[in-house]
């Protein structure tokens, strides 16, 4: 199944997939298939937090982007 994403979530997910693995996960993917707008989007991922801190380092705005360890 494929979705149209906006280019933010296009872009977190193709730096993630660049450099381990990526995916999109939760509501949102509940979302997509009701064919609604998802309020947010989360990320699973198997990339080290400080690996995840240097990938990110330079995009903006930070504020879209919520890294758990």
């Amino acid at each position: 199944m494929q979705f149209n994403l906006d280019d933010d979530v296009k872009f977190i997910l193709e730096q993630l997939n660049r450099n381990g693995k990526g995916f999109l996960v939760g509501g949102a993917v509940r979302d997509k298939i009701l064919n609604k707008d998802p309020g947010d989007y989360d990320f699973a991922t198997d990339i080290e937090y400080s690996e995840l801190k240097r990938i990110f380092a330079g995009y903006n705005p930070l504020s879209l982007i919520h890294i758990s360890e």
